[in-house]
């Protein structure tokens, strides 16, 4: 049916999506700590007691304890916060990515397809890639590891297109790692001689036929698990909100993406696990501001 219209007099909201900037005022709102009386968070106590219990399981050499963690809780962990420990953060580099049509899936090869979600070993329902049609693969590294994993055509929608060339002009690495592992079959990397002659962008464009550059610009709220009151100690697994799951291994924290972050309200409509790099930031991402 049609959506009832708001009365004259009803409050606007503004929802700060991944498309929307926030405004600095809104920003400033966000990363307001709690009031001084507030004390520590419930989350935080559940989370010092989860590390120390860790630590004890560690030295006595039982395994790590292993949580689940629906949607529904950590939406309500991220609204209990208040606003502490969120921050905005945005892609400062241009990073690669595979369109998916029909024809495109079919060429799909296994040294991409093998690797999706590898990162935090995510899993996806089945016929995802189906549903994901006009959407894309987006393609990183960290460190040296394939951070590859499947966009919808909304999501996609968020990111501007670029020239496979001027991607690899702005990004050098990226283009040259992908080039390299992603090189077709029969070309060694001990092989040089092996190895396709040209640029990497020409070597990759080779490898991966449809493969272009791409840009997201528009800035997304995170928020660390830890921040949450999750010990970094603990292995987690998070239902993620294509129906799938995400893992955080034991011994590191990792991000939380807010999807649709409203700083008024401080709630979110999704979110999903991405993972902290050597530098302790998001992958790919650096903070705005």
């Amino acid at each position: 049916g049609q959506r009832r219209r708001a009365g004259r007099h009803a409050p606007r909201r503004r929802v700060v999506t991944a498309g929307s900037a926030c405004p600095a005022s809104m920003l400033s709102m966000c990363r307001q700590t709690a009031a001084p009386d507030a004390g520590v968070l419930p989350g935080r106590q559940e989370g010092q007691r989860e590390d120390q219990q860790a630590r004890d399981a560690s030295s006595s050499g039982a395994p790590l304890a292993s949580v689940t963690v629906p949607q529904a809780e950590l939406l309500g962990k991220a609204s209990a916060c208040n606003g502490e420990g969120i921050s905005l953060f945005q892609k400062s580099l241009p990073i690669i990515v595979y369109p998916l049509s029909s024809e495109s899936l079919r060429r799909l090869p296994e040294s991409v397809a093998g690797k999706l979600g590898s990162v935090d070993q995510a899993t996806y329902p089945a016929e995802f890639l189906e549903h994901c049609l006009g959407g894309a693969i987006i393609l990183q590294m960290d460190d040296g590891h394939e951070d590859f994993y499947p966009i919808t055509e909304v999501d996609f929608s968020r990111y501007r297109a670029m020239d496979l060339h001027d991607a690899a002009r702005r990004n050098p690495r990226l283009v040259e790692e992908l080039a390299q592992i992603l090189q077709p079959a029969g070309a060694a990397a001990e092989d040089p001689a092996a190895v396709p002659a040209g640029t990497p962008a020409s070597r990759l464009e080779a490898a991966l036929p449809g493969v272009q550059g791409a840009m997201k610009s528009e800035p997304t709220f995170m928020v660390k698990l830890t921040a949450l009151g999750f010990s970094s100690a603990m292995q987690i697994e998070i239902q993620a909100p294509w129906g799938g799951t995400q893992l955080k291994p034991a011994g590191q924290d990792a991000f939380l993406a807010l999807v649709g972050y409203d700083c008024e309200s401080r709630r979110a409509k999704a979110c999903y696990l991405i993972q902290m790099d050597k530098d302790g930031r998001p992958i790919a991402y650096e903070p705005v501001g």
